[in-house]
This record gives structure tokens, sequence and C-alpha cells, in this order.
């Protein structure tokens, strides 16, 4: 029987943020008590599958290193990352409230998931009306929840026909 899974998409950054893994932390735990399986971009359990080559990254950002951030990342981020969104079953997406910090990649799995016609459910703190959030995501996505107990009662009765 196939298992069902999702992949935990939102802001990692160069830095390892504890927030990042927080929240990603506290899915898998209400994931798991509906026997779905979380693909997570950081490591499995939450760790840091980049380890030590998050420093490294930081260094190059800092000192403006191009070619070694676009071999690394190229290489070694997006591969895998691209992996678990064509693995996953439905994208579980969280955006916070906007600090100045960059997520494009979750931009980037984001379209991929929705050119490859999966789920994308986006769970926000940034309003909704006015709209904070950007014109392409509200496009790609399936459900929008300012809530995580609204967006886990509503999976737990979608379950069967994801």
């Amino acid at each position: 029987m196939h298992k069902i899974k999702t992949y935990l998409a939102g802001p990692i950054g160069v830095v390892i943020q504890d927030h990042a893994i927080t929240w990603r932390t506290k899915a898998i735990e209400s994931f798991n008590t509906m026997n779905i399986e979380c693909l997570n971009p950081m490591g499995d359990k939450g760790g840091d599958r980049l380890g030590d080559g998050r420093n490294r990254m930081k260094k190059a950002v800092n000192n403006g290193e191009l070619r070694f951030i676009r071999k690394y990342v190229s290489k070694t981020v997006i591969p895998p990352d691209i992996k678990m969104v064509e693995d996953a079953d439905f994208l579980t997406v969280y955006i916070p409230k906007d600090n100045g910090y960059e997520i494009c990649g979750t931009y980037g799995e984001i379209t991929l998931a929705f050119y490859l016609h999966k789920p994308v459910y986006v769970i926000t703190e940034r309003c909704l009306k006015p709209s904070e959030l950007p014109c392409w995501l509200v496009g790609c996505s399936t459900e929008i929840f300012i809530s995580w107990k609204d967006y886990y009662d509503y999976i737990s009765t979608r379950i069967k026909y994801l």
C-alpha cells in the first residue's frame, strides 16, 4: 500500500534557523499521527543535511563567491529537494510573516508541484485581506490556511483523496 507523503516547503536560509526546524518538527509529529510521511529538506527528523556545507555557504555568500554558490546549490541543494517534491503526494508550505528573507527555493518547489498537478497547501501568518502573499503563490496553491489546526483538520478529512 502506498504511504501518503508530504514535502515540507518553507524558508530555511543559508544560516541554520531555529524556526525552520521548529515548525517542521511539529509538522512531522502531527503528520505521524495521520500516518503521513514527511519529506524534509532539512534532513531526516529535522536535522541539517548540509552540515558543514552550510557554514561554507555562509562564507561564500558573505564573500560574493557566486561560482561556488552556483555549483554548491545546483549540485547539492536543489536536486534532492526537487526529487522530494516529485515523490510527494502534496506540499505543505509554510509562509511566515515577511521579515526580509528570500524564499525563492520555496517558490520554485511550489511551481514544480503545480506543474506536476500536486496539491499545494499553504499555511501563512501573512494577511489575506489585503493579500500579503505573492500572486504567483496564490495561483499555484490549492488551499490557503491561517491556522495549523485548521490545516491539520482539513488534511485529516482529505487523506483518502490524496
